[in-house]
């Protein structure tokens, strides 16, 4: 620890790291195909297209992954806008499945919001939550 007590424990450090990569890699796969899939299209105008809910869920992954690139600079601003924006993202994609297969495929593996395609997406913003935790929780200058 340094003379002015400001520098962090390289634990803390080799989270955020991997919070970092894993965080562009996913947000930024994400985004490239999402880029990759509208550049693509004979008419480009058909991603306006599609039904609303379908709409609001590709929305709130190009936000998830977009907050990812703004956790790089401004780390609590880009896991807050992470965080909602899965956790709004779960909530509408299991309220769809609700409704269109019932509660019980609600909370199956491969229909459902369990699905590990999704839960992926969290590994980054819960190692940026656990960095975020783990300074709160430490002693400040005696």
């Amino acid at each position: 620890m340094s003379a002015n007590g400001n520098s962090r424990s390289s634990g803390i450090n080799v989270i955020r790291l991997f919070a970092r990569v894993s965080g562009v890699l996913i947000g930024g796969f994400f985004l490239f195909i999402f880029i990759w899939e509208t550049l693509q299209s004979l008419h480009p105008g058909n991603i306006l297209h599609v039904n609303p809910m379908d709409a609001a869920l590709l929305i709130l992954l190009v936000l998830y992954g977009v907050g990812m690139f703004v956790a790089l600079k401004w780390e609590r601003k880009g896991l807050l806008l992470s965080l909602g924006a899965l956790g709004v993202f779960h909530l509408l994609s299991g309220l769809r499945t609700f409704l269109a297969h019932g509660l019980r495929a609600t909370f199956t593996v491969y229909e459902g919001v369990l699905s590990p395609i999704f839960w992926v997406f969290w590994f980054p913003v819960i190692l940026y939550l656990v960095c975020l935790i783990a300074e709160a929780r430490k002693p400040g200058k005696a």
